[in-house]
């Protein structure tokens, strides 16, 4: 990013906000437009450093706000765009599509003209991209984490790129209002697709802050879905700041507060600092290290490795399982779907949950006796577990501990081995073409954050891995 882009930033923002105690400069974060901001002169311990109103910030009620400038509201919408499911998550995608358009429209904003909200001049010092975040990676780069991650990754991104889909879907009536009847710019239609509600969704997973007043408490949000919510905004300028890698060595702490009767997202020094000390401050007290991941693009150095053995419960006729199936997963506090992930972490590197759910499969996968044993789990009765379910169940995850353990500890060698068969596939089908070069096809972008990720992972796993196979070795008398 431009640096000068964020200083102009500063001149749209109202008189009541600060943020001349920062200064910023370029840095290598990971992003395409790397940034970070430094103590302009000494700081005292819990001095307002940043103040920003939380009128500024990009919130679900930011829209209503901005139609009103526009001269509408939605109630003047026509019938098929009040239809739209307007979530927060939506408005907010909405907000950003109305900047990004003013942003390529011919008549720029000013100093003297900055535009509604200073928007246009917010997201020019947005990344461009988002290349280092997973949602952008190549099921090669997914893969690369193992059967203790990769499946859950897959699946957070398959979600993430249906909850795209929706949106372009729902969104596409008043988003054609707003562009043919001149609300928004005419080059609306031109940036309007699945790439922008993409990098739209990245903003607002990884760049958004909790504007609950601190008096309210934290809101608690489902699965980590934090850009869904209606108090957690983008807030302009503030959100150059760079995560701390611990919260030890965060230098300053975010929280919204009421001063003069108005509501401010502030940041105030943790303690003293000194000039050109790094303004950053921790994202998230906890969470595991792939959820990290998924949602910012990094990985912090406290957060928690988690993986997860995955357990299938096959049916040919549904998607779903059945009732039966269903009632038995729940009775041991699982869901009732056809793939199930447990857990694994050093202080439950083999759970008794992996266990059961496993006995389960086997009952499901017994056609003679799987209506007499999984009815017993649910019925009160005594419970119908074969002898040779059992063993299976053993002799499965005897093998999936040794599989995994040889995958993780094997993974640097197999990656060297990937990568020159597929330098060699390309330089033969250059020759192929006549000896042309293409570009190279290595677009992963998110370099070394995805390398330092993998590294973490292996040496994680592996760890975990003989915690659960001497688990395994004390429960069974066995070899792993």
């Amino acid at each position: 990013m431009d640096v000068q882009v964020a200083q102009t930033l500063r001149q749209t923002l109202p008189l009541n906000s600060i943020t001349t105690n920062a200064s910023i400069t370029a840095a290598d974060t990971g992003e395409s437009s790397g940034r970070c901001l430094r103590a302009l002169q000494p700081l005292a311990q819990n001095q307002i450093t940043i103040q920003i109103p939380i009128s500024h910030a990009i919130k679900g009620k930011t829209f209503p706000l901005l139609l009103t400038q526009l001269g509408t509201d939605i109630t003047e919408l026509p019938p098929t765009a009040r239809q739209t499911p307007m979530s927060p998550m939506y408005q907010k995608v909405l907000v950003l599509l109305y900047a990004s358009s003013c942003s390529t429209h011919d008549q720029a904003a000013t100093a003297e003209q900055p535009s509604i909200f200073g928007l246009q001049e917010y997201v020019a010092t947005l990344p461009k991209s988002f290349h280092h975040m997973p949602l952008y990676w190549q099921k090669t780069q997914v893969d690369r984490l193992g059967p203790l991650l990769a499946p859950t990754l897959h699946n957070f991104i398959q979600r993430m790129e249906n909850e795209c889909d929706r949106a372009y879907f729902d969104l596409q009536p008043i988003v054609d209002h707003l562009s043919s009847s001149g609300l928004y710019p005419r080059q609306t239609t031109e940036i309007w697709n699945l790439s922008f509600i993409k990098w739209a969704y990245c903003c607002l997973t990884s760049r958004t802050f909790d504007l609950t007043p601190a008096a309210n408490g934290p809101q608690t949000p489902e699965e980590d879905d934090i850009s869904t919510m209606e108090e957690h905004g983008l807030v302009p300028f503030m959100d150059l700041m760079n995560h701390a890698s611990t919260p030890s060595e965060a230098t300053l702490m975010v929280k919204v507060e009421e001063i003069d009767q108005v509501m401010y997202a502030t940041a105030r020094a943790i303690r003293d600092l000194k000039q050109d000390e790094e303004l950053c401050f921790s994202y998230r007290s906890h969470g595991d290290a792939l959820k990290f991941l998924f949602n910012y693009g990094f990985v912090p150095d406290d957060a928690k490795d988690i993986f997860y053995a995955m357990v299938e419960y096959p049916s040919e006729d549904s998607d779903e399982v059945d009732a039966l199936l269903g009632a038995v997963l729940e009775s041991l506090g699982l869901p009732a779907t056809k793939t199930i992930a447990i857990p694994m972490t050093d202080e439950n590197p083999l759970s008794e949950l992996y266990v059961w759910a496993l006995r389960v499969k086997e009952m499901h996968m017994d056609a003679e006796h799987r209506e007499q044993c999984l009815q017993s789990f649910v019925s009160g009765q005594p419970l119908q577990l074969l002898n040779s379910h059992e063993e299976n169940v053993w002799n499965t995850i005897g093998m999936n501990l040794s599989a995994a353990y040889e995958f993780y500890t094997n993974e640097e060698e197999q990656h060297k081995v990937n990568v020159t068969e597929e330098a060699e596939d390309k330089e033969e089908k250059d020759k192929e073409k006549g000896g042309e070069k293409g570009e190279s096809s290595t677009c992963s972008g998110s370099g070394g954050e995805e390398e330092q990720f993998v590294q973490r992972t292996r040496d994680a796993a592996a760890r975990i891995l003989e915690k659960a196979m001497a688990t395994f070795v004390s429960m069974t008398g066995g070899d792993s």
